[in-house]
């Protein structure tokens, strides 16, 4: 396991922003830890990121064998300097689109649609459609 801490605080307007990141950079199937760590190296059984808002702390968890640990962090660390240089156009594509679908499954419960919507969904009252739902071109 690997801990990097971040500056951000609960309720901070940069934490959407984190959370996308860590989507991309160890959040799915898409994400750039799986897709190059875990896939095309075959270094590591399992690798994932994910942020910690409670404590500032961004956590990268890898399984692999002892004689793969120095290479696995390497390259987990070239990672993230390639999204820190731009080189996520699509898994940051694949993310978005993973949440919208996480999203539009709060919805697939009757409990889920009264607790888990936005104030006045469930009463139909008409809500405009948050700028990143939208697909770029709509």
């Amino acid at each position: 396991m690997l801990g990097f801490r971040v500056d951000m605080r609960p309720g901070d307007p940069l934490a959407p922003a984190m959370r996308s990141f860590c989507d991309v950079f160890g959040g799915g199937p898409y994400s750039k830890l799986f897709m190059n760590v875990r896939e095309k190296m075959s270094l590591c059984y399992y690798c994932s990121a994910r942020f910690a808002r409670q404590n500032s702390y961004i956590f990268i968890q890898c399984g692999c064998e002892e004689e793969n640990m120095d290479k696995a962090v390497a390259e987990i660390l070239h990672q993230l300097e390639m999204i820190r240089d731009g080189d996520c156009k699509a898994e940051l594509e694949s993310s978005r689109i993973a949440m919208i679908d996480a999203l539009d499954g709060v919805a697939d419960t009757p409990t889920a649609w009264k607790t888990g919507m936005p104030p006045g969904c469930w009463t139909m009252t008409s809500v405009p459609l948050p700028r990143w739902r939208r697909r770029p071109g709509a």
